[in-house]
């Protein structure tokens, strides 16, 4: 699948309206899939040495600030908030259904 475009939310926006972005930046038929790409996209940070350097070994990934899928739904983009220490950052990840 290619991946598809996915359009940002500008930074002030997504300080300013984290919790309601969270809440509606994925359609309800992809939540699950978009659940799953953000618990193995923590599993792959954690993972990542330099990651855990900067960000502390208790890295999590959090809200989805935006997401986009393909157009037969097997791929799906999120961009999304992750936290580690004292540290704010954020992802973009990309994952294909396999199923």
């Amino acid at each position: 699948a290619l991946r598809p475009p996915l359009k940002t939310v500008p930074l002030p926006l997504k300080l300013a309206g984290g919790l309601f972005l969270f809440a509606t930046s994925v359609p309800p038929q992809l939540k699950t899939q978009a659940a799953a790409l953000a618990q193995q996209a923590q599993q792959a940070l954690r993972a990542d040495p330099i990651v855990t350097m900067e960000l502390g070994a208790g890295v999590e990934v959090g809200g989805v600030f935006a997401s986009a899928a393909s157009d037969d739904g097997s791929g799906l983009v999120i961009n999304c908030q992750l936290s580690g220490g004292n540290v704010w950052a954020e992802c973009t990840a990309f994952g294909v259904a396999t199923e």
